[in-house]
């Protein structure tokens, strides 16, 4: 892995970290970064919209939450844990046949 600023991992790794760290932020910031800079790779853009959605549902940004929790599944297809997470962001959006719907 390259520490350069220019590689998507760098972004994401540190999107990560500050995640971990509560800088959401921040790393929402990194995980678009990360995006931008390797649209390309489906595993990188799935990684990349999952983990925005956490940090844009934990800061109540429910709509922006699930947009990127369905982009993720349009990237990426069957995976439990973005569907569980997408109802989550609808669960907490009060969106609750949508909730139920996506778990």
């Amino acid at each position: 892995m390259s520490n350069d600023p220019n590689h998507s991992t760098y972004y994401f790794n540190r999107g990560l970290c500050k995640s971990r760290l509560d800088k959401v932020d921040e790393a929402i910031e990194d995980f678009t970064a990360s995006i931008n800079h390797n649209s390309e790779n489906k595993d990188q853009v799935y990684n990349c919209r999952f983990n925005r959605g956490i940090c844009y549902r934990r800061q109540g940004n429910l709509e922006k939450s699930i947009e990127d929790f369905k982009k993720a599944i349009d990237t990426k297809g069957e995976k439990a844990s973005a569907y569980n997470n997408l109802g989550l962001s609808y669960f907490e959006n009060e969106e609750f046949e949508e909730a139920l719907n996506n778990y």
